[in-house]
């Protein structure tokens, strides 16, 4: 089967959805943990576009720090921003390492289903 890339703006998913794509799986490594608060929630309100019910939307990312300002995730966070009442539930949540070539750091690995 012949594979298509695409080139789009994570913060415009609904350009995506308009364009007629949806998505069952939505794996994140390393994009949630950089983006600021308002960015977040862009990208969130985002993703019940494309996701449909029964969709996973999985993100591994660094740990956030005490102190260490908007950069990082926690299972805290995303609970928050992925609300129950908005159609959503974390279902899994494990601490791990994100390793690099040349440096590892503590992250997350969090699995949120869309009701």
């Amino acid at each position: 089967m012949p594979a298509h890339f695409l080139v789009r703006d994570a913060l415009d998913l609904d350009g995506l959805r308009d364009a007629g794509f949806s998505f069952r799986t939505v794996v994140d490594s390393a994009m949630l943990h950089v983006l600021g608060d308002g960015e977040r929630n862009r990208f969130v309100d985002g993703l019940s576009a494309v996701v449909p019910s029964g969709g996973l939307y999985c993100v591994l990312g660094d740990a956030r720090r005490a102190g260490g300002g908007s950069y990082g995730i926690s299972p805290d966070e995303l609970r928050a921003r992925f609300r129950a009442v908005d159609g959503w539930d974390v279902v899994f949540a494990i601490r791990t390492t994100f390793e690099r070539r040349w440096s590892s750091n503590p992250a997350y690995f969090v699995g949120v289903k869309r009701r």
